[in-house]
């Protein structure tokens, strides 16, 4: 039998409910968006050295496989806009390197920038380029793979995705959250690497920060240990950037902090684990 009165009340009580219900559900993702933001801001902000020490990929938006997507779509740029050719020395060295890198298993790639500046840089998931002036002011087979260890480190802490985390929140603030759920289309990423430079030779690929460098160097002497290097390499071929810093063009210390500092680090590093 109809009630009116009941069913009537029974539609209030329904309709209440899905407004509330509606509320509950804005009022949880506001939360959800406030706790994530401070989390990431707290990540942010956590203490250099206690990174520095712990020697791990920090912050990061994207995944492994993004890295190896932005790296590959940012070689073919670079492929392009560079003189670059193989070198089966650098690719033999290289590898043996990168055998030993922790973390993701990225198929590293390995290529000489004709250039005789001193400098080398690397891409996300595991795009590495060397300059033929760093090769050749390389005195021995350790300091080539100093220069090597120092950039697969990069792509194996990946830094080039983190400092590309971190510029993409400071373009979108919270939004960034609505991103994250959205997926991780190819749209998508190209949509972020849009807002902050683009894919190709993007400064944030190319330039680091000091603890990102200091990290770099750590982790590299620690490979060339393992793959069978001196790790004293690298300090050599720092010294090696500093006595030809003065004469030549070293585009080296545009995009790397100041040697001498670098090799106090490394000697403390070396001589703890004699």
């Amino acid at each position: 039998m109809f009630d009116f009165g009941k069913d009537f009340a029974n539609m209030q009580l329904i309709y209440f409910l899905k407004g509330n219900m509606n509320n509950i559900r804005k009022t949880t993702i506001w939360h959800i968006r406030r706790r994530v933001a401070v989390l990431v801001l707290a990540m942010l902000i956590v203490p250099l050295t206690s990174i520095a020490q712990n020697l791990r990929p920090g912050f990061n938006i994207f995944s492994p496989q993004q890295d190896y997507e932005i790296g590959q779509k940012s070689a073919l740029v670079a492929n392009r806009r560079l003189p670059t050719y193989t070198d089966a020395r650098v690719i033999r060295i290289g590898r043996r390197l990168a055998s030993t890198a922790p973390g993701t298993r990225f198929p590293y790639e390995f290529r000489v920038i004709n250039n005789s500046t001193i400098n080398a840089f690397a891409l996300p998931g595991g795009f590495i380029y060397v300059n033929r002036g760093a090769l050749n002011a390389a005195r021995s087979e350790d300091e080539v793979a100093a220069i090597l260890a120092h950039e697969i480190a990069h792509v194996a802490l990946r830094h080039g995705t983190n400092q590309a985390s971190k510029a993409y929140i400071a373009q979108a603030g919270l939004n960034f959250i609505t991103g994250l759920l959205g997926g991780e289309s190819q749209s998508r990423i190209a949509q972020v690497m849009g807002m902050i430079g683009g894919f190709g030779l993007n400064t944030l690929f190319l330039k680091h920060n000091r603890l990102a460098e200091s990290e770099a160097d750590l982790l590299g002497i620690r490979m060339m240990r393992s793959a069978g290097y001196n790790p004293y390499g690298m300090i050599h071929f720092l010294q090696t950037i500093q006595r030809q810093s003065s004469e030549h063009s070293v585009e080296f210390l545009s995009s790397h902090p100041n040697p001498e500092n670098r090799i106090a680090q490394l000697e403390r590093e070396l001589g703890r684990r004699r």
